[in-house]
């Protein structure tokens, strides 16, 4: 899903990582108001709609949707202001996030969306951080009702060209219409406690012990995990339980690839009204070229 030729509608979890794992992103109330209106900004610009986040001490996570296309253009703005932004809150300049792109794995089914949720808000307490979700002080989601605003004041770094202030506003996903907001809200928070306490047994089988909020704050920012970094794995395109729903999904991926190959070779070939398949993305920004209806 990170590859820029080709954004569907629908839903999906982002990652993205800072350079070299360092905590640039440590939880200060400065990091805070900045991620969360760069997250807000991102969101109303592109129409965006946030259903989970966290932000680690080097990383984070989005469950969202996106219906018309514009992860690419989402990424951009959130990223580009939040590495602007945090830079300048800690006087340095360079290289803010790794070299290879967002990973956006597209959650095909409900349950996938609803397991990327719990898997979002249980992210501190995977990492050994905290034991539960609600303990994690930076920027997160777990406090948040389907329809609750978070309202973010323009810190100190943007030019008054920006919005004052604006809202982040935490969205239903569209899944299990069987439920009302606060039922489906409250399943999440149920299965991520189900999900701390069994993260608490396999700790206390191990002897291990969470690093706690103290210490997570007097962290540096020139300091980085513990744990060796993995490089040269795989980057999937979708996440799902579902042995049926990950070959569908596949086997469309790849039509529309061959679809789009044929079109590209047209179109450098000189046929400009060749028409590309729906979702394409980089070759639609750059050269307006004609696409097929959804």
């Amino acid at each position: 899903m990170s590859d820029p030729r080709r954004v569907v509608p629908g839903q999906y979890m982002v990652q993205r990582r800072v350079v070299h794992r360092l905590f640039y992103l440590k939880p200060t109330k400065s990091t805070f108001a900045i991620f969360a209106y760069c997250l807000a900004y991102a969101a109303m610009k592109t129409g965006i709609l946030i259903h989970e986040f966290i932000v680690m001490s080097n990383h984070y996570h989005i469950v969202l949707s996106d219906p018309d296309g514009l992860l690419p253009k989402f990424m951009q703005y959130l990223n580009s202001f939040v590495a602007r932004a945090i830079n300048a809150s800690h006087g340095r300049v360079g290289t803010f996030w790794e070299n290879e792109s967002f990973t956006a794995p597209e959650l095909p089914e409900d349950a996938d969306v609803v397991d990327k949720c719990v898997y979002v808000l249980t992210n501190p307490c995977s990492a050994d951080l905290v034991s539960r979700a609600r303990e994690w002080p930076g920027l997160s989601s777990w406090g948040l009702d389907y329809g609750n605003t978070l309202v973010t004041t323009r810190p100190a770094f943007f030019g008054e060209d920006m919005p004052a202030t604006l809202e982040l506003r935490l969205v239903r996903p569209p899944i299990m219409p069987e439920l009302s907001d606060g039922q489906l809200r409250a399943e999440i928070r149920r299965r991520t406690v189900a999900r701390e306490q069994a993260l608490m047994a396999e700790r206390k089988k191990a002897g291990r012990t969470v690093m706690g909020v103290e210490k997570v704050l007097r962290q540096s920012i020139d300091d980085r995990p513990r744990t060796a970094d993995e490089r040269f794995g795989t980057r999937p395109s979708v996440s799902t339980r579902s042995w049926w729903a990950r070959v569908a999904c596949l086997q469309r991926n790849a039509d529309w690839l061959r679809r789009y190959r044929e079109a590209l070779s047209s179109y450098v070939q000189g046929v400009r009204d060749v028409v590309f398949p729906f979702g394409t993305y980089l070759m639609k920004v750059r050269f307006a070229v004609c696409c097929s209806g959804p």
